[in-house]
Order: structure tokens, then C-alpha cells, then sequence
């Protein structure tokens, strides 16, 4: 992971409870204190995806002004996503067929525009 990618992955682990609270506080969990026992089921391992694969497309981050402040820029230009499409070529160019998948559609279509570009 690149240096911003570490500071939204461990913003997403410290502050996944605040945000859902935030952005859901008439959720049963809300009221019943069980926010962080569940934060994984409750979005939180999305925050985290979107922070390893390709962190500008998660709007969540920016939605609130906290988030906002704390993370930095965000770019999907990430080590990984640079890699992808290096490695993707270079099977290409020996001739062999690629196929590059995710768990973010978005993701997806990132790459194959850069492999378009």
C-alpha cells in the first residue's frame, strides 16, 4: 500500500464507528451500542476495500467533513493499480489473453481505461 492508502486504511479502522453513526443514527445498532461489534457488517470492510484497490472512488471519504480533513487526496494511482496494468502488458505483448478481476466494479473499468490510454 502507498502512504495515503495506509492513513485511509487506519482512518477506516479508527473512525468506521463515528462515521456510521453519523451518517445512520436512527439504525437499530445505533441505539442498541453495537456499532463496533458489527462495524465489519456494516460497511466497514467496504471502506477497507475501496482503501486497498482504489481509494479516489470512495465518496464516503470525503462525504464527511471529518474524513475530509484527515485523508489526504486520494489517488488510485496506488502501487498496486500501477502494477496491474504492467503485468497485464507484458502477458499481452507474449500474446497471451489477460483477465483482471476485483471485488469494486469500478476498479474494473479503471484499469481497462488505463489500458486503453
Amino acid at each position: 500500500m502507498g502512504v495515503a492508502q495506509q492513513q485511509m486504511h487506519a482512518f477506516w479502522m479508527d473512525n468506521f464507528a463515528d462515521y456510521f453513526r453519523w451518517k445512520d443514527l436512527h439504525h437499530p445498532f445505533v441505539g442498541k451500542n453495537l456499532v463496533e461489534r458489527y462495524a465489519a457488517t456494516l460497511g466497514q470492510l467496504w471502506r477497507l476495500e475501496h482503501a486497498s484497490t482504489l481509494p479516489a472512488s470512495d465518496e464516503s471519504s470525503r462525504e464527511r467533513p471529518v474524513a475530509a480533513a484527515e485523508l489526504r487526496v486520494l489517488s488510485n494511482f496506488t502501487p498496486a493499480t500501477l502494477k496491474v496494468p504492467e503485468i497485464a502488458m507484458i502477458h499481452a505483448e507474449n500474446g497471451e489473453k489477460v483477465l483482471i478481476g476485483s471485488g469494486l466494479v469500478r476498479t474494473g473499468l479503471f484499469l481497462s481505461e488505463r489500458l486503453n490510454e
